[in-house]
């Protein structure tokens, strides 16, 4: 195997046990069902907000705000949205 092959393999599984150890600190993900606005989120989204322990009504508040002002400003960046709302670590 080349070098470079090696160290992607290497990466992969730098990042894999990076993953697994975030998503063991993170702990067991919220029970969304019933909570209100889940029934507006699509199946992705009520991943992500089980996953981060997200209330849905607060995950559509900051996609609210995100797409407002992608519409007034254009294109929004990681380093925008950690800018306005702190929550660099839900998408970073």
């Amino acid at each position: 195997m080349s070098l470079l092959l090696q160290e992607a393999a290497e990466r992969q599984r730098s990042l894999s046990s990076a993953l697994t150890a975030w998503r063991h600190r993170r702990g067991v993900p919220l029970d969304i069902t019933g909570l209100p606005g889940v029934e507006l989120l699509t199946s992705r989204e009520r991943e992500l907000c089980a996953n981060a322990r997200l209330l849905p009504s607060h995950y559509l508040s900051l996609k609210d705000m995100l797409m407002r002002d992608s519409d007034a400003h254009g294109l929004v960046s990681r380093s925008d949205v950690s800018g306005q709302t702190g929550c660099m670590g839900l998408w970073g």
